[in-house]
């Protein structure tokens, strides 16, 4: 039975009579409900909801987007995103930014016995640095390479929670080295990614902070061999970015 948070009628925002994209907060409440429809066709999927049962489509249809394609992980087979497109707003108003073609919008951790184990795996990654070994990763960014080639950076933006806001920035860090910069919301990312010491002052803090940062990495390096984890994934690292800058 599906939880009153996965349910769009119980747990979707207010409706926006006229939808304005210039407007910040209408921007993030779409990008969240997609981000949240990609939990929700996870948990579909682990609980076998398929027809009227279903809770996912609503939290895109809301916005009159519609799933392109789902992302999947390779090795245990989970909804870890999606790309929606937008079905009638993405041509260019007067006075309005231009409107996304298509959102890639990535969940964050379900700590089911589906899906923990990659997910886990994955968080040690950002602590280690090396998200971008991860097949999710490659896949994400490959997506991005598409459409930004097909449609110019303007026409895709990127959104994550938690863990797939670690992947999101990840990739839009990428795509902007490479001249291709898109737009990205990015909602609760791992605490790993904040630069926490840039935010301190005091050097004796800053000792401490990388300290605890290099024990926490020593620690878990000792529980789990990442060398291992690594073969488990696809370790072709990030594919060649040949795109024409905006």
């Amino acid at each position: 039975m599906a939880s009153r948070r996965e349910i769009f009628s119980f747990s979707g925002p207010p409706p926006i009579p006229s939808f304005d994209w210039n407007n910040l907060y209408h921007r993030a409440s779409l990008v969240s409900c997609l981000v949240q429809g990609v939990y929700t066709m996870e948990r579909d999927r682990q609980q076998n909801r398929c027809g009227s049962d279903s809770q996912a489509r609503p939290w895109w249809a809301f916005y009159r987007f519609t799933l392109y394609q789902q992302l999947r992980d390779a090795l245990d087979g989970s909804i870890y995103g999606a790309v929606f497109q937008n079905d009638i707003n993405y041509q260019n108003t007067p006075n309005s930014i231009v409107p996304p073609r298509y959102i890639i919008a990535l969940r964050g951790t379900i700590l089911s016995p589906q899906t923990m184990v990659c997910d886990v795996q994955l968080n040690i990654r950002i602590a280690f640095e090396n998200l971008y070994r991860g097949g999710r990763f490659v896949q994400a960014i490959q997506a991005m390479q598409y459409f930004v080639a097909a449609y110019g950076n303007t026409a895709i933006w990127i959104a994550g929670h938690s863990l797939g806001a670690g992947l999101a920035l990840l990739a839009g860090k990428i795509m902007a080295m490479y001249g291709c910069p898109v737009e990205a919301y990015i909602f609760n990312p791992p605490i790993s990614l904040i630069p926490l010491e840039q935010l301190v002052e005091s050097e004796d803090l800053k000792c401490a902070v990388r300290l605890a940062r290099d024990i926490l990495k020593a620690g878990i390096a000792r529980v789990l061999d990442l060398n291992e984890v690594s073969n488990l994934h696809n370790t072709c690292g990030i594919s060649q970015i040949i795109l024409s800058p905006k």
